[in-house]
Parts: C-alpha cells; sequence; structure tokens
C-alpha cells in the first residue's frame, strides 16, 4: 500500500509545499492539522504565507538579512498597519502649495519665487524612516525655468516631468535616459481653466488635458525616446467624454467616461497595440458597466485613482535598502463618482477594484457590444462600494498596493482643524488567513 501523504517527513512535505503557488499553500493550510501544522512551523513557507497575506514580494535588495529576520521585520510592519500604531511620529512644515505630489518616502510641491501664485520651482522632502533610521531631509529648485501647471514624479527612476504653461511636458531638466527633454503637443482646446492629470509607468508618461465637461485629449509617450504612442481626444468615435485615466499595466490604462445616457463607465485600452487604421488612437479592449443611475439622478464627477506608478511603487518606500515592494496583481483602483438625486445635496461613493480583476481575459474584439461587461455580471463579485464624505478636500486618497487610506471627516476643536483618517485593506489573501471581514478598516486622527 504506497504511503499517504501525510505522513511523509517534515523535510519532504516542506519541499512539495514550496513548489505551489501561494494559492495552493492556502488551500493546503485549510486541508488538514498536518499540513496546517508543517506550514505554520516553517519559516520559508510562513514568509511566504505573510508576503501574500501583506500583498508584498521580497525586492532581494538586502542580502544580509536572513529569512528569520525578514520574517519578523515584515510582521513588525504590518502590525503597525493593522493598528496604526507607528514606531515614530513626525510633525512636517510643509507649505499648502499646489500643486503637489507624493510618491513612495518624497513629497514634492510648487513653490514660488514671488508673492505672484505661478509655480517656477519644486520643494522635495524624503520623509524619515524607521526602518533604517534616516532623518527628513529636503532639497529645492527654486527655479526651473518654466511656468510649472502640474508635475509627476518616480524617484525609482530620479526622473520629474513638468507641464509647462506653453502645454508642453518637461521630462525633469536633462535626464540621462531622455532622447530629448521636452516633449511637445498641440491641443486642439485650450482655455485658461484646464485641468490637468500627468501619470508616469516605467518609460511612458500620460498626460491628461480636460478643458471641459466634454473636451477632453490625452497623450502618451515614451519619454525615453520621445516618440508619441497614443492619442485619445472625447470626440473620437465611440468616445462621449474622458474624465480621468489611471494606468494599469505596462500595456494597459483604464479611463472613466460618463456615457450620453448618463451611465457611467470604465473602458480599458492597450496603448502597445498596433492600431490597424495607422492611427495613435489605443485600442479599445474592454469596457466595464458601473452601477446603472436612476433617470433622477445626474453623475457630477468621476475620478480614477491608483498607485502613482503600479508597477514599481514600493511599500517600504524608495530607500535604499527596501527589502519589500507591492505585488502588481494586488493593486487597488479608487473610483470616486459624485451624484445628486433631483434636487437634493449633492453624495459621493468610492467604488475599489483590483487592477486583476479589470485585465482578465482581455482578448481583442471589433465588436463594441462584445467588449462591454454588464455592471451585474462582474460589479457585485469585484468590487467594493462605499458612500463616504462628501467635501472639497475629501477627494485626496492615498492608495498603494491593497490599501487605501481617505479623510473620513473633518471637525473644528479648540480653534484647530483636525481630520480624521480612516485606512482601508482589500487584500484578499489577508481575508483568507485571517478570517477577517471583507474589508479591514482602521482610524487615525
Amino acid at each position: 500500500m504506497s504511503p499517504k501523504v501525510d505522513t511523509f517527513p517534515n523535510e519532504i512535505l516542506i519541499h512539495i509545499f514550496n513548489e505551489l503557488d501561494i494559492y495552493d499553500i492556502f488551500h493546503c493550510l485549510l486541508t488538514c492539522r498536518v499540513f496546517h501544522e508543517t506550514i505554520r512551523d516553517s519559516l520559508i513557507l510562513q514568509y511566504r504565507v505573510e508576503l501574500a497575506a501583506a500583498g508584498v514580494e521580497d525586492t532581494h535588495t538586502d542580502s544580509r538579512r536572513s529569512i528569520p529576520e525578514r520574517l519578523a521585520q515584515l510582521k513588525t510592519i504590518e502590525q503597525g498597519w493593522a493598528n496604526l500604531h507607528f514606531r515614530q511620529k513626525h510633525t512636517l512644515d510643509w507649505p499648502q502649495w499646489h500643486p503637489w505630489e507624493l510618491y513612495g518616502d518624497v513629497l514634492a510641491s510648487g513653490i514660488h519665487i514671488s508673492t505672484t501664485p505661478t509655480t517656477h520651482g519644486l520643494a522635495f522632502m524624503r520623509l524619515p524612516s524607521a526602518a533604517d533610521g534616516s532623518p527628513v531631509h529636503t532639497w529645492e529648485h527654486v527655479n526651473m525655468g518654466v511656468k510649472i501647471q502640474d508635475f509627476a514624479m518616480d524617484p525609482a527612476q530620479d526622473l520629474v516631468a513638468l507641464i509647462a504653461k506653453s502645454v508642453t511636458v518637461r521630462v525633469g531638466g536633462n535626464h540621462p535616459n531622455a532622447s530629448d527633454p521636452i516633449l511637445f503637443c498641440i491641443p486642439r482646446h485650450t482655455r485658461p481653466t484646464c485641468n490637468f492629470i500627468i501619470r508616469i509607468m516605467g518609460d511612458f508618461l500620460a498626460f491628461l488635458l480636460r478643458i471641459g465637461p466634454l473636451d477632453a485629449e490625452l497623450f502618451i509617450w515614451n519619454w525615453k525616446t520621445g516618440r508619441p504612442l497614443t492619442y485619445l481626444e472625447a470626440s473620437s468615435p465611440g468616445i462621449d467624454n474622458i474624465t480621468s485615466f489611471s494606468f494599469l499595466s505596462p500595456r494597459h490604462f483604464v479611463t472613466g467616461r460618463c456615457t450620453l445616457e448618463q451611465q457611467p463607465e470604465l473602458d480599458v485600452y492597450d496603448f502597445l497595440a498596433v492600431n490597424p487604421k495607422g492611427s495613435l488612437q489605443p485600442l479599445l479592449v474592454r469596457r466595464y458597466q458601473l452601477p446603472h443611475m436612476t433617470q433622477d439622478t445626474h453623475l457630477l464627477y468621476l475620478l480614477t485613482q491608483s498607485d502613482p506608478s503600479p508597477e514599481t511603487s514600493l511599500v517600504l518606500s524608495t530607500t535604499p535598502g527596501s527589502s519589500f515592494r507591492s505585488v502588481p496583481s494586488s493593486h487597488l483602483l479608487a473610483v470616486t463618482m459624485d451624484y445628486r438625486f433631483r434636487e437634493e445635496p449633492a453624495q459621493r461613493c468610492v467604488l475599489f477594484v483590483h487592477h486583476s480583476s479589470l485585465l482578465e481575459d482581455l482578448e481583442p474584439t471589433s465588436m463594441l457590444n462584445d467588449m462591454l461587461v454588464p455592471w451585474e455580471k462582474w460589479g457585485p463579485r469585484k468590487t467594493r462600494m462605499m458612500r463616504v464624505l462628501f467635501s472639497e478636500d475629501a477627494w485626496v486618497y492615498d492608495v498603494h498596493g491593497t490599501r487605501c487610506v481617505r479623510p473620513d471627516s473633518f471637525a473644528l476643536i479648540g480653534g484647530t482643524s483636525i481630520c480624521r483618517l480612516r485606512m482601508l485593506d482589500f487584500n484578499q489573501l489577508a481575508l483568507r488567513r485571517g478570517g477577517l471581514q471583507m474589508t479591514t478598516v482602521r482610524t487615525m486622527y
């Protein structure tokens, strides 16, 4: 008679389990007591479980640390997030100038060289880290020679991209990897009150210009070669409007839009696919319906937000020596929708969905109806939605990996403005391990 698997020596079981993917390991945890105890008592398997539960992967940048040391470090970090009891707290004196950007442990903001509201320079601050004991470090570029409309940065690539007053995109000075530090674009429509969204994804730089409720233009370049890759206009065939966009992967992005029938959608595009018409218009590969609006409900605003650069963002910041980074498949997209029912005050809700849910089974098709996924077939099962505080400042979200930090409430106490923050974690593997509720929520002031 062949021996039963649960009678194998622990060393053999550990070797077998270590060849499995993380989902199978989680299934084995629930199979029987022997499998559960074997995985629980193995440092290498427990390390893999904790990495998955945290939604991160090992960067292998610090070979001096052993598996037990990395496991202890990871558990300390996760315990801090679970209780919002951090090892250090710092009060930062930071000017409230716009624009601003937070990427990992680097905070940047526009600075002025005169009493005018025009931004000519940028101030940077590397936040302190308890992981390696690094202190606050600040530096400035007071005058960068252009009037800055907006900017994006990727500290991992030592890259800053600026939108100049003349609607050009400047790749922060003369970056050694950029063939041309200035990327020109000539929008079809411009107004003094234009809104901008600029994003960086590895070698790609995207810029969305929004002129009004219906006029919008999206440009994507390879910033290293200067080659334009994508041009998408709200008046393109089948495109009613473009409210916002976010990168999903190194070849896909998602836009939010509202159809002429006032039904909101998320549209996924492949910007590296060859367009059969030879134009720069990206290939639309999937349309996801959002919850239907009733006849008397009017959608006012739709915004998508994600990690600054989903494929490269580091959970433990961009500080040298960081051991972990977020797993691309676990990244979260937050979709903010403002709406009004008849003459009632405006309301706001936020929908959360993993990037991987929007990138499943993206088979090219030429039929627009085949691309459309009704809300009932994907939304209730793959998203979470909640009503939130409606405030001009409450749209600000900080999304990293599967976690989202957002303002929860505002109050004036003793002449001091107090904001309560709420942290939500949508990591499904952490829920399987701990048997928690679908959303982990923590609050702090």
